[in-house]
């Protein structure tokens, strides 16, 4: 039976050097450093390789990340297919194969930036592109409750398109997207387009967004502490 493994990135496979425990950092896989500050790269623990190696099958990573900011990563494994910008594009052998970004979309996109503006709400700290055009706005912030403060503020000055966006906060990030570019919705195009029955699927996600997506999967993994660990059974 094919065995497919659908994976986000940060904080569910990889992380930040500075997160890592003493006690495993001899264990971890260094994927990628900013120029020779090999304090802010970005690391996979070895016994989360070895799980992923161990399971045999392909690869799918669906994650947040824009396309170009995955192929930056030095990643220790092979990927078959590539979901991105929180669904929003599915890639595979570096070619695009599908994209929920739409017209639509852009248009909702444009009135979320002026509502920005019109509200005086903080500009993200960068805008990932579909089609050149704005698809997902993301913030950090120094602290989580610096975050957690401006993500309320915002929700608040977007109300009116509140039924149209997808809000997601965790820990010192923020991303607000259209609701029709969900991961949840380019793996089920993924499989059903591209994957032949019998099939297995693992799923692997931190954030409470990851739930719907790993709710396809035959079995679902999640590192403890996560948010989506922190929270289940409250929803």
């Amino acid at each position: 039976m094919k065995k497919y493994i659908f994976s986000d990135l940060d904080k569910s496979l990889i992380f930040s050097s500075r997160s890592i425990p003493d006690k495993v950092k001899s264990s971890s896989i260094c994927c990628f450093s900013r120029g020779c500050d090999n304090s802010r790269g970005l690391w996979v623990p070895k016994p989360y390789l070895d799980m992923i190696n161990s399971l045999d099958g392909e690869i799918v990573i669906v994650t947040a990340r824009e396309k170009k900011d995955v192929d930056k990563l030095e990643l220790p494994f092979n990927y078959s297919y590539l979901i991105c910008n929180f669904g929003a594009e599915v890639y595979g052998n570096d070619r695009r194969l599908n994209t929920l970004f739409n017209n639509e979309d852009a248009v909702l996109m444009s009135d979320f930036i002026a509502l920005l503006s019109e509200n005086n709400l903080s500009k993200p700290l960068k805008y990932n592109l579909v089609n050149d055009l704005p698809a997902v706005a993301h913030y950090v912030f120094s602290t989580e409750s610096e975050a957690k403060e401006e993500f309320e503020r915002i929700k608040g000055g977007t109300s009116a398109l509140k039924d149209r966006l997808s809000y997601q906060i965790n820990g010192r990030h923020f991303d607000i997207f259209p609701r029709n570019c969900g991961k949840e919705k380019s793996v089920e195009w993924l499989i059903k387009n591209f994957f032949q029955a019998p099939a297995f699927y693992f799923g692997v996600g931190d954030s409470i967004i990851d739930h719907e997506f790993l709710k396809l999967c035959d079995i679902a993994i999640t590192p403890t502490n996560s948010q989506l660990f922190n929270n289940i059974g409250e929803n």
